[in-house]
């Protein structure tokens, strides 16, 4: 069974509502049991929704905003810019996320990569 386009753009869209509102748990709903959660800004891949929720009760609020996606068949790529919510760090970074999505319309596989430049830049003092 294929993923339908609808049920992707669908979880776009929810996905980043959540991301935006740091609501962790609707945005952890979207991820199967046995992920895999890649981060280019963490060192380890985590592996299981479990131990991502664990890692996501760490993240900050951000401000996420996507410049475009693309799907192709069962997978969603996005390129945003984010910064973090509130404060005087009022710069960007960038990044790509990739998200492969199961036949069950959860994803099971992300891979999100940072522009670590930027990002040194806004988070050093």
């Amino acid at each position: 069974m294929t993923i339908s386009r609808e049920t992707i753009e669908s979880l776009y869209q929810d996905y980043w509502r959540c991301l935006n509102a740091a609501n962790w748990d609707g945005l952890l709903d979207h991820f199967s049991s046995d992920c895999t959660f890649t981060n280019s800004a963490m060192q380890e891949i985590i592996e299981g929704k479990q131990k991502l929720q664990e890692i996501a009760a760490t993240w900050p609020p951000v401000d996420n905003f996507p410049e475009w996606h693309a799907i192709d068949g069962s997978r969603l790529v996005v390129s945003w810019k984010e910064k973090p919510t509130g404060g005087e760090k009022t710069k960007f970074y960038r990044g790509i996320s990739s998200f492969l999505i199961n036949d069950e319309g959860k994803i099971s596989d992300y891979v999100g990569t940072f522009n670590m430049h930027d990002v040194i830049e806004v988070f050093t003092p």
